[in-house]
């Protein structure tokens, strides 16, 4: 188990302020989505492990470090209440988020897809 501080597992999750969810594949796409000005927009952040992330700006770089132990359950509920107001997820956002498996239990179950 890797520990607080220590590098995201891809795909990471990024929900902003205006509870719009989006899945980064590598670090060019977080640079993408992420503007340095615009950090504190993040409001939650997850990897791919569910574990919730920390966004820090570095110069003109945005870089993620671990900040806690996996919270599927939260991630869980945040997924859902994007569905709620959004919609369905589009499938390729859907087989991101549920592309990863932990614990035993398959990522789609516990975000109920």
């Amino acid at each position: 188990m890797q520990e607080t501080g220590s590098r995201p597992t891809w795909p990471v999750i990024l929900i902003d302020d205006d509870q719009w969810l989006t899945v980064c594949e590598s670090d060019r796409d977080i640079q993408l989505a992420v503007e340095p000005d615009f950090v504190d927009n993040i409001v939650v952040a997850y990897d791919g492990l569910a574990r919730q992330l920390e966004l820090l700006e570095v110069g003109n770089q945005v870089t993620l470090r671990v900040s806690g132990p996996p919270q599927p359950e939260q991630l869980h509920r945040r997924v859902q209440e994007y569905r709620t107001v959004e919609g369905e997820i589009d499938p390729a956002m859907d087989r991101a988020i549920t592309s990863r498996a932990s614990s035993g239990h398959d990522q789609r179950d516990r975000l109920g897809g």
